[in-house]
């Protein structure tokens, strides 16, 4: 079995990104509309001043998941003091070999 890797997120990978939000809506038992994610999706992280960086788990030339980031910026801190992470990972129970990556 090849390893995962956790690399960058590309423009290629928004499809699965998309079917991987739609799984962890379901799983949420949450309601997922996938119209105009993609280029919400493109636009958030590939635009000339992106507002969100992401990281994919790839394996076998198939993404198992992702995870956001954003950061946010404290008034009454003065300055950036967290970041917001969404993850969403396993697509199927037999993916879930790199849990421990």
């Amino acid at each position: 079995m090849s390893e995962p890797i956790i690399r960058p997120a590309r423009p290629e990978d928004l499809p699965e990104m998309v079917e991987l939000c739609g799984l962890h809506a379901a799983y949420e038992n949450a309601e997922f509309n996938p119209a105009g994610k993609e280029q919400a999706l493109a636009e958030a992280l590939f635009s000339r001043l992106p507002v969100l960086q992401a990281r994919v788990i790839e394996q076998r030339s198939s993404l198992l998941g992702y995870a956001t980031a954003t950061r946010e910026y404290s008034t009454w801190q003065g300055g950036f003091s967290c970041t917001w992470i969404a993850c969403s990972f396993a697509k199927t129970q037999e993916d879930r070999g790199w849990e421990n990556v």
